[in-house]
């Protein structure tokens, strides 16, 4: 099989994921909407029934977004490490506006008349910044503010006249000017000792809300004091004023009142909620990990999208793929899924009912079709796949870790054998399914990051320590045999292969063995290590210049490595390197598997694709 014959296909992808920030234009007849996410930017054309992921910052980490009311053309999307974009065509393209320098910012204000005063607000950790030529240059408008951390900004619906704009912070302070920002005066006389996290005017603006962090929703309807109008004890996130009434985003879901406050109705329950837009008939919701939701009724009745809506915004996240065909993915704020049809379809997966449930921090699978293994491993605590259940649960384990410990590795052969390495550089071995193990002290230094045992009993551990600066050192070392159990600790370990100062968060390593012997991969940065332990023989290459790698399988004499700009195919053993042609293009990878006769591989946010290899490959 030729270069050109690896072909990357989509084959589907994990819907949902954590939205930050929603926006949604007023026009009726073709609504934009756009979706801030760890994992990019999300566009839709058509109120967000459908996305796709916006053209320039696809996977630009962004936290908020906002679109001019009235035209529906001007954008403006806030990157997470303090960039700020404007899009003039409703997103289509976007420019970067080198006038903003002021750090990340947390939320965005557009004046009700921008398109005539070109008011707009940033909130940032240190203050509140104002720009009244629509982002052409800035000036700090925090005088007054006796908080620095805003988290949310709202505009008057007169702004036009009364300059009015609300700030809340982080503190519980809650501000207004009544001169466009140039000053800010407490405002919150009534109101709970709980971060204000949104504001929000009612549909006809008669009336102000004010959502808090664990002291639900309060009005003001005097001018004069704040007043509770319920949801008690529920983190209110984001409020949105639609037609069939005010919309409050909260750690249970979605509710809504048509009578100013007075009452409150569930309406979303599926999933805490973390932003809110509404426009006309149109509402747009961002879940914490079921990603955009969409209404199509002022926010009555909710749907969630899937993988085939086009918004995947899952972070990392991490992937293991069974030896049935079953593929288990996880990603960093405790969401996961099974998909046993190659990524079309997607059953969620429960792990809060897991004893030593938590983030999962590694994943490893293996077995055959009929006993597949799966095991995942959150920071102190193995779990494993039960068929039967259709779910996870607590591995019995006599695991002895330190307090400040944690598992960094893990791994699983054919036949059930366990092993793992810890963050202080341990490593372990069971095979008993867990209930004892084999400790094995690992030469060199820094946390384990990968451990492979060999058919034939070699074990290969690498090992991450810290150089100069934020650089790491790679090391992998080998112990040609291990028997157990240990009547003494190993004395018999060499460095097998080894890169140096690499500046890269992260390192792979994997083993080919066959009858000549053992073949030890090693990638960090944009550097591919190979040694070959029966001659002694090693050689590296190097990949172009800012890529970084991520991910490495061999697979049907084919070396592959996933990076932050595509897949890269080696058909020489890792000689020679070329970008695998395909739909998959140029997309971060963040993951990648052997999926029966061919490879998989996993993008920022979920999307999974999918390279078929031949017998002759």
């Amino acid at each position: 099989m030729t270069m050109s014959e690896l072909i990357w296909r989509r084959a589907g992808a994990w819907g949902g994921g954590t939205v930050h920030s929603v926006a949604l234009s007023a026009d009726s007849a073709t609504p934009v909407a756009l979706a801030a996410t760890d994992a990019g930017v999300f566009r839709s054309m058509d109120g967000g029934r459908t996305w796709s992921r916006a053209s320039g910052l696809a996977y630009t980490p962004a936290r908020a977004a906002a679109i001019a009311p009235g035209d529906g053309r001007t954008a403006f999307v806030a990157a997470q490490d303090g960039a700020l974009f404007r899009s003039a065509d409703a997103g289509l393209t976007w420019q970067r506006q080198s006038s903003w320098a002021f750090g990340p910012i947390s939320a965005l204000a557009l004046s009700p008349n921008f398109g005539v005063d070109g008011a707009l607000f940033a909130a940032t950790t240190d203050g509140i910044y104002r720009s009244l030529d629509g982002g052409r240059s800035w000036q700090n408008a925090s005088f007054g503010l006796l908080d620095g951390e805003v988290l949310c900004l709202a505009c008057a619906p007169d702004f036009a006249t009364s300059e009015v704009v609300w700030a809340g912070s982080a503190t519980g302070g809650l501000f207004k000017s009544r001169n466009a920002g140039r000053a800010w005066r407490e405002s919150g006389e009534g109101l709970i000792d709980s971060a204000v996290q949104c504001i929000a005017y009612s549909f006809a603006g008669s009336t102000l809300f004010a959502g808090t962090e664990d002291g639900g929703v309060y009005r003001l309807t005097n001018g004069q004091s704040w007043e509770a109008c319920g949801l008690d004890g529920l983190a209110v996130n984001c409020l949105a004023a639609a037609a069939e009434g005010m919309l409050a985003g909260t750690s249970d879901g979605i509710f809504l009142s048509g009578d100013d406050g007075q009452s409150w109705q569930s309406v979303m329950h599926d999933d805490g909620v973390l932003a809110l837009a509404a426009s006309a008939g149109n509402a747009v919701a961002g879940g914490m990990t079921t990603g955009v939701l969409t209404s199509a009724d002022g926010g009555r009745t909710w749907h969630v999208g899937d993988g085939n809506s086009g918004s995947a915004a899952h972070v990392p996240p991490l992937v293991a793929c069974a030896a049935d065909g079953a593929l288990f993915v996880f990603d960093a704020v405790g969401a996961a899924a099974r998909s046993i049809d190659g990524a079309a379809a997607w059953q969620r997966l429960n792990l809060e009912a897991a004893e030593g449930s938590g983030p999962i921090e590694c994943v490893a699978a293996s077995g055959s079709a009929k006993q597949p293994h799966v095991v995942v491993a959150t920071a102190r605590n193995l779990l494993r796949w039960q068929p039967n259940a259709c779910a996870f649960g607590p591995l019995t384990s006599h695991l002895a870790l330190a307090e400040d410990d944690a598992i960094t590795a893990l791994a699983i052969t054919p036949d059930g054998t366990l092993m793992l390495g810890t963050r202080q550089g341990g490593a372990a071995i069971s095979t008993d399914d867990g209930a004892s193990w084999h400790s094995i002290a690992v030469p060199g230094a820094g946390i384990v990051s990968v451990v492979r045992l060999t058919p034939a009993g070699g074990l290969f551990v690498l090992r991450l320590a810290p150089a100069s600066g934020d650089a790491f050192n790679a090391e992998v070392w080998h112990l040609p045999a291990l028997v157990l159990p240990l009547a003494q600790q190993p004395d018999d370990w060499h460095m097998a292969l080894a890169l140096d100062a690499v500046q890269a968060p992260l390192a792979c390593m994997t083993v080919v063995s066959d009858e000549v012997g053992d073949e030890v991969v090693l990638a960090a940065q944009n550097v591919v290590a190979v040694a070959t332990l029966a001659d002694g023989q090693a050689h590296t290459a190097t990949l172009p210049g800012g890529t970084s790698i991520t991910s490495l399988i061999v697979a049907n004499r084919h070396m592959f490595v996933g990076t932050n700009s595509g897949v890269f195919a080696s058909p020489d053993g890792g000689i020679t390197w070329q970008r695998s042609p395909g739909d998959l293009g140029d997309a971060p990878v963040v993951a990648l598997f052997a999926a029966g006769p061919g490879v998989g591989a996993v993008t920022l946010g979920g999307d999974v694709w999918r390279c078929e290899l031949s017998a002759r490959a």
